[in-house]
């Protein structure tokens, strides 16, 4: 008998800040409750701030608590970048 994991996708803003940080970190714990792997597509972000690297990072943490996979479907390089430039590059997963 084989099984299919599900997933769930998430699209991530343009524009991640502090203003937005709120609506993130709903979208973030909705897509970890459906206990089902997450795919987050980061290719639209254009800025990211500290607030909203912070809210991936608890996802990211209470994903790999409750042992749920989670990836990115694609990433921009403003993303990337802002991580790097807060050492959350590897945490993130965004190399």
């Amino acid at each position: 008998m084989e099984t299919q994991e599900q997933s769930n996708a998430l699209v991530l803003n343009a524009r991640l800040t502090i203003q937005e940080s709120g609506e993130l970190k709903s979208q973030l714990l909705g897509a970890l409750q459906q206990d089902e792997s997450v795919t987050l597509d980061g290719s639209a972000v254009a800025y990211v701030d500290t607030a909203a690297l912070q809210a991936l990072l608890a996802f990211a943490q209470d994903a790999r608590g409750r042992q749920l996979n989670w990836s990115w479907s694609a990433t921009s390089e403003a993303l990337i970048s802002a991580a790097q430039i807060l050492a959350l590059a590897d945490e993130l997963s965004l190399r």
